[in-house]
């Protein structure tokens, strides 16, 4: 798998910030780069229709402390409504010119998908026991072999998702989005809460160069798949 949907999306929106910033006033010149990165970021996949809001840096010894609001993003290109991810926050550690080691990734307990009427009809739960990694500016990427992904991901309204993508006019990169959720459907383990309300579970495991694996099963991730462009 080239990127694992939304999860890699809110992992790269982290990893994409840590680029070299020059001597002078480095919390304003971290906000830049920080902004130039999520444009990029954005660019990468214009149909999930990324946007966020104010960004903050605070100075924390060596190390800043970034906070993005108002994050939100499409499951698909074709999804009429949109993930509302809100605050991001995590940590950027200057370890040479070049690397930034980015760790202490945190956001809301839960992400509430809204429809086209703006009621929620589906709530994502992340909850990220360890995600930590390098980002090269030189490479352009993020290097695969520091990679640290523990994380449980917990779905309800997953089927109204997969739904509303499947009825709605499609549109380019809208059938990738798509299947994407398909994917997480069928990894997931399925539980029936209170009501009879179906609730998606994943838990999601990398380190270094090893694979990736969901519920216990394994895929290989390229490094190729992880560079940014």
């Amino acid at each position: 798998m080239r990127r694992f949907g939304l999860l890699a999306l809110v992992f790269a929106f982290a990893t994409m910030t840590a680029t070299a910033v020059v001597a002078g006033d480095r919390g304003a010149a971290i906000e830049g780069e920080v902004e130039r990165a999520l444009a990029r970021l954005a660019r990468l996949d214009p149909s999930r229709e990324l946007s966020y809001g104010a960004i903050e840096v605070v100075p924390e010894g060596r190390a800043y402390e970034v906070t993005v609001a108002d994050v939100a993003v499409k499951l698909a290109a074709n999804d009429p409504g949109l993930l509302d991810i809100g605050i991001v926050s995590f940590r950027l550690s200057p370890v040479d010119d070049d690397i930034y080691r980015v760790d202490r990734l945190s956001s809301a307990n839960a992400f509430d998908h809204r429809g086209a009427d703006g009621r929620v009809d589906g709530t994502w739960r992340l909850v990220p026991r360890k995600l930590a990694g390098l980002w090269s500016r030189q490479l352009g990427g993020f290097l695969q072999r520091a990679a640290v992904v523990d994380v449980s991901l917990a779905i309800s309204g997953l089927d109204a998702a997969v739904d509303a993508v499947a009825a709605a006019p499609p549109r380019s990169g809208s059938t990738a989005g798509w299947l994407q959720l398909m994917l997480l459907r069928g990894l997931a383990r399925r539980e029936l809460v209170a009501g009879g309300i179906p609730v998606d579970r994943l838990d999601i495991e990398a380190a270094g160069s090893g694979p990736l694996v969901v519920n216990g099963r394994s895929f290989q991730v390229s490094p190729a798949g992880l560079a940014i462009p």
